[in-house]
């Protein structure tokens, strides 16, 4: 019943911002216009569906649905002391008469009562058999109750697991979670709201520099930068947007305002149910665009087209 967070998903997580090394791209229109969906597919998942991370509580449903059942099997002479009408619960128990508010006994009363209000309704039990007060005293009766009852333990015993020894190392998981994510997508976190100040980015002395490693590996909205925007010799729109940013001559600044432009982009991706499985899918596609260029002694992975009159910088081939 325990909720844990797959381990590879914060490695992948990692890995998107130290596995990645952008050259300059092409010379042609929308050449790297893949490499731009991949990169905001990445970036969308700080707006994934989170759900699955959610570290509050567990799905207990089970449990009071064998709470139930147990109640519907149990001896008549002792359950019928329950009201199994939600709105006109027993005033006044006898067992629990004059007790504080705090006793367990008063507790543990209104968690039988729940169950026999939840026991009455026909979807609860199989094929919505009912038995009568007759047989539930039979040796069939008998042994069926103890068969739930013994179910109905080892399920508490779970869920008293979870709380006494598992939920404290998971509480804070989804907010460490959406910080790893914003510090990958914008090296930012928490993230403005306004686009053209998310990529916290800055440029370089020239572009090359600016989109080789360690620098391109500070974020994705850089990365996406790099392989998208003009500069003093880079004049198409490689990415197939019309209003494609221009740093000129990449040799100051930040790329806050050049990734504004593309942030509308990203938000049209879909959005997913965050999970290891999606992560790892959507790594994949960005890592099938890496290409090996260069020859023996000058070779390197790139993300985007490299240019002409470019060279492609050296670096250690390192596997993701």
């Amino acid at each position: 019943m325990a909720r844990r967070l797959v381990p590879s998903m914060l490695i992948f997580i990692a890995l998107v911002c130290n596995a990645m090394r952008c050259d300059a791209a092409g010379t042609s229109d929308s050449k790297n216009a893949a490499e731009l969906t991949a990169l905001c597919d990445l970036i969308k998942l700080t707006e994934a569906d989170m759900s699955a991370l959610s570290d509050e509580k567990i799905d207990t449903n089970d449990l009071t649905i064998m709470e139930a059942l147990n109640m519907t099997l149990a001896d008549p002479n002792w359950s019928k002391q329950f009201s199994d009408d939600a709105y006109k619960p027993t005033d006044e128990t006898v067992p629990c008469k004059e007790k504080a508010a705090t006793d367990p006994c008063k507790s543990h009363w209104k968690k039988w009562e729940t169950a026999k209000v939840k026991a009455k309704g026909d979807k609860i039990r199989p094929n919505k058999l009912k038995l009568e007060e007759a047989k539930l005293t039979s040796p069939y009766a008998r042994a069926a109750s103890l068969q739930v009852a013994s179910l109905l333990e080892a399920a508490e015993e779970l869920k008293t697991s979870w709380e006494n020894k598992h939920k404290a190392h998971v509480n804070g998981v989804k907010a460490a979670v959406i910080t790893l994510l914003n510090k990958a997508a914008y090296n930012l976190d928490p993230v403005p709201a306004q686009s053209n100040q998310k990529c916290n980015v800055k440029v370089d002395s020239n572009r090359q520099t600016t989109c080789a490693l360690p620098k391109a590996g500070e974020a994705l909205c850089g990365a996406l930068v790099c392989i998208c925007a003009k500069g003093s010799t880079q004049r198409k729109d490689i990415c197939g947007d019309s209003s494609t940013p221009d740093l000129t001559e990449w040799n100051s600044g930040d790329m806050k305002t050049a990734y504004g432009t593309y942030d509308h982009i990203c938000k049209k991706s879909n959005q997913v149910k965050l999970t290891a499985d999606a992560i790892t899918s959507k790594l994949a596609a960005l890592k099938s665009l890496y290409k090996n260029v260069g020859s023996a002694g000058g070779r390197a992975v790139i993300l985007g087209t490299k240019t002409d009159n470019t060279p492609a910088k050296t670096t250690t081939m390192r596997r993701a």
